[in-house]
């Protein structure tokens, strides 16, 4: 297929004409070439030789992951990056990058390790390159809106949203599969040092006492300049929390609902063989925008609403969660 050029938006949906949707369209692509933001004209820095070589990177895998499923290569230019400075970036901001796609950007907040920066592209671009669409909301008022990014669907009126945590959970799994399967020299070095770091402190727990290393943990480094008996004494002593410092996948109570719904439709429905083609399903519709198949899936094992409920239950994740279980 094609390579696609220009804004992501897919579609725009509404009660208006055809000129008017064109000129929405273009409005967007006009967003996706100029990149020219006052506010963030002295909050952002120029981006380095080695994460303008990452986002390179990233466009690869991420393209990779469009051609599974039937879709053209989409490229997102550097240019459509903003590093903001560390003392720059909004104080009690969730997370430290986001996918804005109204701007047609990614925003992130500048990183000490290039694994980390990695990460978070790789993720904020899974977004940029699922299926977008826009709408001119039904409301008194109507104003031009997200309608659907990825699994993502916002309501006609522009305000609810519904399938969000399962977006988010399954672009944390499409990026943690990335980043296992990718090798880059840029990468080598933290990927050596979290081993080093892991086999030094296996045993290293956090502040609840929990183990510091699990499965989610991709990047660690040592937190301090002390000696190497002092960080063992703190790693294993009253401060051992402070001793190290990483990153892991994050959203990790959406992707566990994700998974236990995943492993009941497995169990309940015998024609497929193995829990990744549900995966796939979840993937497939993301990126194309088609969750007919999903919906279909989950409402017919489980009965007719079913799908809609857990869109419902977006903002409760506990009771999402129970809801989950209970199936």
């Amino acid at each position: 297929m094609a390579p696609k050029f220009g804004s992501n938006i897919e579609r725009v949906v509404g009660n208006v004409s055809d000129a008017e949707k064109e000129r929405i369209l273009d409005k967007r692509k006009e967003s996706f070439n100029s990149q020219v933001f006052e506010d963030l004209r002295h909050k952002e820095r120029p981006k380095t030789p080695t994460e303008l070589e990452l986002i390179t990177l990233a466009n690869e895998v991420t393209n990779a992951l469009r051609r599974a499923d039937g879709l053209g290569d989409f490229e997102v230019p550097a240019s459509n990056f903003h590093v903001i400075r560390e003392e720059d970036w909004p104080e009690g901001h969730r997370g430290a990058a986001f996918y804005d796609s109204e701007c047609q950007a990614i925003v992130l907040r500048e990183q000490e390790a290039d694994i980390v920066f990695f990460k978070k592209i790789v993720h904020e671009m899974v977004h940029f390159k699922s299926y977008n669409a826009v709408q001119v909301t039904s409301a008194a008022n109507p104003e031009v809106k997200e309608y659907r990014v990825g699994i993502v669907i916002h309501a006609r009126d522009g305000y609810a949203q519904y399938f969000n945590n399962l977006n988010e959970a399954v672009t944390e799994e499409i990026t943690k599969e990335i980043l296992a399967n990718v090798e880059h020299p840029l990468l080598q070095g933290n990927v050596a040092q979290t081993e080093k770091v892991r086999s030094q402190y296996p045993h290293a727990t956090d502040p609840s006492g929990k183990p510091f290393f699990d499965d989610d943990t991709f990047y660690v480094r040592l937190a301090d300049e002390t000696t190497l008996k002092d960080r063992a004494v703190r790693v294993f002593g009253n401060e051992r929390s402070r001793a190290l410092a990483g990153e892991g996948f994050g959203y990790r109570r959406e992707r566990d609902i994700l998974r236990q719904l995943i492993q009941k439709l497995f169990r309940r429905n015998p024609q497929f063989k193995d829990e990744s083609e549900i995966h796939d399903l979840f993937r497939m519709g993301m990126m194309t925008g088609d969750i007919l198949p999903l919906g279909r899936l989950i409402d017919r094992t489980f009965g007719k609403g079913t799908l809609r409920r857990i869109g419902e239950l977006d903002l409760d994740i506990d009771a999402q969660e129970k809801f989950i279980k209970l199936l």
